[in-house]
Formats: structure tokens, C-alpha cells, sequence
């Protein structure tokens, strides 16, 4: 089942200026950043080449996991992903600074992408500098900075050179790494072409498009199998198409939506991986996130009693880090 293909006419880069992307200089616990901090540019970084490029990357979200920071009994039980994780995902609703103090200090990896509401306020940007002042042990290597949006009319006016200025001027504390890239955030439904769905398409020629087009990277969320042939299938296929064809990043942000059953999802996930995959779609340096909303699914243990992937949490993420 494949639409028709959808034909890219990659537009100059509009010049840059005023931008309402708005991640403000301001307070964080109390603490107010300099404005020669403030100001600083930031070094274009490539991240780290993952080692095993037949495989993506693989990052947790902070939301959700407050019972792995809060109960430490659980730390035997998710072991190889804590160790092997390569990332961590920056949305932190629901999740305190310090539960995110305490979650990031039980894994190896310090690599941070962080995922930002469009146009509000640098609330996900300002948490990460507050996590680095409350534990000094914790120094994020910021990858990117993901502007997250259902509707393609919000980057009216605004462009992705605008965007990066407005990241390099963000709130950072003394030392910090700035993000280095810009991704755009999307869901599958933004990606037809041919009809309204839940959420609107994005227009040909349109502000959208052209930030679609010259960002570093492209991230689309499909919870659990509705894009495995079912409903949202065609738009997460062109936008990961999108990706390749632009030489960007794809991140898969694979969700579970509270009231799903609490049984099955790693089965789902696999599939899905494993069609990406055959149609050999995957690129080094993509990403696979993880991230059951509420922590309302299983999060450990990571692995059965025969040594295989759990029908968990981190059991995704074992049996994703384990390809």
C-alpha cells in the first residue's frame, strides 16, 4: 500500500530574520546566566559515529521513567541498557530536574537531543542547565535541539537559519555545550499529500516545507503499530524518504499511549524496526527513541529468565540495542 511518491524541489535557504522561536535567556534556580553567555556561538560538533551503523541509535525519553530514578531496586534489572544506551531524549514532562539528576546518573551515556515545543517558552531548554548545577558529575553533550509541531502553519515566517540563531543565543550556563543541531518534529499525518487527516499536511513551497527540507534532521512519532501497515504507514515512510534524499537524521520516536494494553509492544516494535530495515531505510547516526507516555507499560526487566529481550520498556530498547 504506497501513495504516490512525494516529489521533493529543495528551495534556497531563506535568509534570516526575526524568528519567533523563542528559547529565552532567563532564570534557572535562581541563577542568571551572563550575557556574554548568552551570546556565545556555538561549536558545529558532529556527534559521535556509532560504531555498529547497520544499526540506529538508541535513546531513552526522561518522561516515564520516574521509577527508574526513584527506586533504585530496579537498577540490576535494566544493567545492559544502562551501560549501552546511547542517548538520552530530552522530554521532561511529568519528570522533576532531579529525577532526571538521578535517572541520567545511573547510565554511561551523556549525549542529550531535547525536544522543544515550538513556539513556548525555553522551559526544555533551561531544564538540562539546571540538572548540570544541581549534580556537578552530570555534563550533557548537547547533539541537537528538536522543534516539535502537529501544525505546519506555526513555522509560518520562520525559518531554520532563524531557528539556529535563536538556539545559539539560548540560556546556557558557564561552559555548557551548545546544541549543534536543528531537527524538525512531526507526526506521519503531516506527511500526506493527498488529504486531511488528523492533523494537517504540510504545503508544497510553504515555510514548513522549506524547514522540513534544510534542517539537520527529521523526527516523526508513531505510537506502537499504527504505522506497520495500519493507519499512518505512507506518511512515516515519506518522511523518512524525505530524510534520505536530504541527507538528514531520522528519529523514530516509538511511543505507547496510555490506555494501550500492557502487553505485546516489543512484538510491534520489531516489526516495525525490522520492515525499516529490510527496506534498508536506516542510516548511521539515526535515532529510535523509546517512550512510554505516563510510564504507563512495564519498564523492566530488561531481559526474561532465557535471556531475551522483555515485552518492556527497556526491554525495547535491549533487543533495539542489541541489532
Amino acid at each position: 500500500m504506497r501513495a504516490r511518491t512525494f516529489l521533493l524541489s529543495l528551495l534556497a535557504v531563506a535568509s534570516a530574520g526575526t524568528t519567533s522561536v523563542v528559547v529565552s535567556a532567563s532564570a534557572n534556580g535562581g541563577m542568571v546566566d551572563s550575557a556574554a553567555d548568552a551570546t556565545r556561538t556555538a561549536e558545529r560538533i558532529s556527534p559521535p559515529v556509532d560504531l555498529t551503523p547497520d544499526r540506529p541509535r538508541v535513546f531513552m525519553a526522561f518522561h516515564g521513567t520516574n521509577a527508574l530514578a526513584n527506586n533504585s531496586s530496579l537498577d540490576s534489572q535494566w544493567s545492559f541498557v544502562r551501560q549501552n544506551l546511547d542517548g538520552l531524549w530530552g522530554n521532561n514532562a511529568a519528570i522533576s530536574g532531579d529525577e532526571i539528576a538521578r535517572v541520567t546518573n545511573k547510565v554511561d551515556t551523556r549525549q542529550l537531543i531535547t525536544e522543544s515545543d515550538f513556539r513556548g517558552s525555553s522551559f526544555f531548554v533551561e531544564t538540562y542547565d539546571y540538572v548540570e548545577r544541581i549534580d556537578p558529575r552530570i555534563d550533557f553533550e548537547r547533539e541537537a535541539l528538536t522543534f516539535y509541531t502537529s501544525e505546519p502553519s506555526r513555522w509560518d515566517g520562520d525559518t531554520i537559519a532563524a531557528a539556529r540563531v535563536a538556539v545559539d543565543r539560548a540560556s546556557y550556563g558557564a561552559g555548557d555545550d551548545k546544541y549543534t543541531n536543528v531537527f524538525t518534529g512531526w507526526q506521519p499525518q503531516n506527511f500526506y499529500t493527498d488529504i486531511v487527516r488528523q492533523y494537517p499536511p504540510i504545503p508544497a513551497g510553504s515555510s514548513a516545507e522549506r524547514a522540513v527540507f534544510e534542517g539537520d534532521g527529521i523526527f516523526v512519532e508513531c505510537p506502537h503499530d499504527v504505522c506497520n501497515g495500519v493507519e499512518y504507514e505512507d506518511g512515516f515512510f515519506r518522511a523518512m524518504r524525505i530524510a534520505r534524499q536530504t541527507n538528514q537524521k531520522f528519529v523514530w520516536l516509538a511511543s505507547r499511549l496510555p490506555g494501550q494494553p500492557q502487553a505485546g509492544w516489543l512484538q510491534e516494535f520489531q516489526t516495525m524496526y525490522n520492515r525499516v530495515s529490510a527496506e534498508g531505510l536506516w542510516r548511521p547516526g539515526d535515532i529510535v527513541v523509546v517512550i512510554a507516555y505516563g510510564g504507563q507499560y512495564p519498564i523492566v526487566p530488561e531481559r526474561n529468565a532465557n535471556g531475551h529481550a522483555a515485552d518492556t520498556t527497556t526491554g525495547i530498547m535491549y533487543w533495539a540495542l542489541s541489532q
